[in-house]
């Protein structure tokens, strides 16, 4: 199903086709040190395609502009939303968030689990979308950490 946005600006619900497989590939593989929040290295073809077809998110679009496709969105169970356009298309980011959250609601809060509203992680290194969502509203809640590796345990904590 195709979201039209604006005459120019459509959301395309992924689907787990070889060429949406392909075109999320190459937009992964756009994203750059400052977008990527929950992998290092970004996986090959092979686990790619097969995360593509476990479709884990509550709704996934792939971004076009003038027909040409410049990112994509999502939404997780969690009222967390996901998103990446291309350095050159970042004009369009706010339009896409605004379309996505008035057209989709928030599933209800869930203490400890799920926020009421949609929340948006990003590296503390993506300035530019913090602006964009510091410009439609959004507001800093958290700051989130890996932590290192934990060493082996020892058999009695308490020593």
């Amino acid at each position: 199903m195709i979201h039209s946005i604006d005459e120019h600006l459509s959301l395309a619900e992924v689907e787990a086709s070889d060429h949406h497989i392909a075109v999320l590939f190459e937009i992964l593989g756009k994203r750059r040190g400052h977008h990527r929040i929950s992998h290092g290295a970004a996986p090959g073809f092979e686990a790619h395609r097969d995360f593509v077809h476990t479709h884990p998110y509550r709704h996934w679009f792939l971004v076009s502009y003038d027909g040409e496709f410049i990112g994509t969105i999502y939404l997780t169970k969690e009222n967390v939303l996901g998103v990446f356009v291309d350095d050159t298309q970042l004009a369009h980011l706010g339009r896409v968030i605004v379309y996505v959250i008035q057209a989709f609601d928030p599933l209800p809060a869930i203490p400890s689990i799920r926020n009421a509203k949609y929340t948006i992680n990003l590296s503390p290194e993506n300035t530019a979308y913090a602006g964009v969502i510091e410009e439609l509203g959004g507001r800093l809640i958290q700051q989130s950490y890996v932590l290192p590796d934990a060493e082996p345990r020892r058999k009695d904590p308490a020593k």
